[in-house]
């Protein structure tokens, strides 16, 4: 039996497996439908094929025809047996079966949710008790800030307003921590402020609740009175000439710019260890806009020319009055 040969149409690469008896005939191809020669090339790997004789199904025609029963020809073989015009079918050792890919499993359709309202529901509780819970703390801070600023705002406001003053239990000399240039009783238990050794001026200031008592020295107003008593003054001479008095007078100006609303009443002649002095007493309007009462005093010292000046709340003045009048008047060297 002759060994089969390859029939390869070199239209459309279509291949065939026939006889070698056929090797030179015309045929047509049954991919493309065209005429080409069978040629005489072997392939080893139909040797182990078994074998058909070839032989034409026409004896006067050199050429055959053939069915491909395949939709892809270059992937298969065929064999032409004698005698018949069909074309069996043989799988190519070559072809490779094509593997169908495996889709991927659809995912479980969502679970429907049975009570969608009631979860809502909780949700939108949930959310309100969080809120709710949020907003306590910074409340409670806002409170106590509120309240410890509204407490550092209220204490002035109500130490300004007074009504609370207790007369002292106990007066204590006070002497002048500088140079010891004035004296004068204090009420034991007031705060105290003093001017340090070196100052130019002394200065001096008690406090207790809306109550304020200052004692400060000038040496221009101490000028001023010496170059106005130059001469001398007659006792019996009018008292608005005198150096205390104009001094008095001309101090009035100064002090009245620390206060807003400054009324000053008569001027009042009084005795201090220092000699003939000068007492008024003034209203004003303080901090807060507190209605204030007052005294001041104007006393000519050795080398200082004094002014004490006392205020406080007109809640406060039928007690500190005379702690005003008792602090002003022991003034001394």
């Amino acid at each position: 039996m002759s060994a089969p040969l390859v029939a390869a149409c070199p239209h459309c690469g279509s291949q065939y497996k026939v006889n070698s008896s056929a090797a030179g005939r015309q045929t047509t191809c049954q991919n493309c439908n065209k005429r080409f020669t069978i040629s005489g090339r072997r392939n080893k790997r139909l040797d182990a094929m078994p074998e058909d004789p070839f032989e034409s199904s026409s004896g006067s025609d050199d050429s055959f025809d053939g069915d491909n029963a395949g939709d892809n020809a270059g992937d298969n073989w065929f064999e032409l047996a004698p005698g018949r015009s069909s074309v069996f079918k043989a799988r190519s050792p070559l072809a490779k079966k094509k593997k169908k890919k495996k889709r991927p499993p659809e995912p479980p359709p969502p679970v429907a949710d049975e009570q969608p309202k009631k979860k809502k529901r909780r949700k939108q509780q949930s959310k309100k008790k969080d809120g709710a819970r949020n907003f306590i703390l910074p409340a409670i801070i806002g409170l106590v800030c509120v309240g410890t600023i509204g407490g550092f705002l209220a204490a002035p406001i109500m130490e300004s307003r007074g009504g609370s003053m207790e007369p002292p239990k106990n007066y204590v000399i006070y002497t002048d921590k500088a140079n010891q240039h004035f004296k004068l009783q204090q009420p034991e238990d007031w705060a105290v402020e003093f001017g340090r050794p070196g100052a130019p001026t002394p200065w001096a200031e008690f406090t207790e609740g809306s109550a304020r008592v200052r004692i400060k020295a000038s040496i221009l107003a101490s000028v001023l009175g010496d170059v106005l008593a130059i001469g001398g003054v007659p006792d019996d001479a009018p008292d608005e000439i005198k150096p205390a008095s104009q001094i008095h007078v001309f101090m009035h100006g100064r002090f009245a710019d620390d206060y807003d609303d400054y009324e000053e009443g008569p001027m009042e002649v009084v005795r201090t260890r220092m000699g003939d002095s000068r007492l008024s007493n003034f209203t004003a309007t303080g901090d807060w806009g507190a209605k204030l009462k007052g005294i001041r005093l104007t006393a000519m010292g050795r080398d200082f020319q004094y002014t004490v000046i006392c205020d406080c709340a007109e809640a406060d003045w039928e007690v500190c009055e005379a702690v005003f009048r008792h602090v002003a008047l022991s003034l001394s060297h």
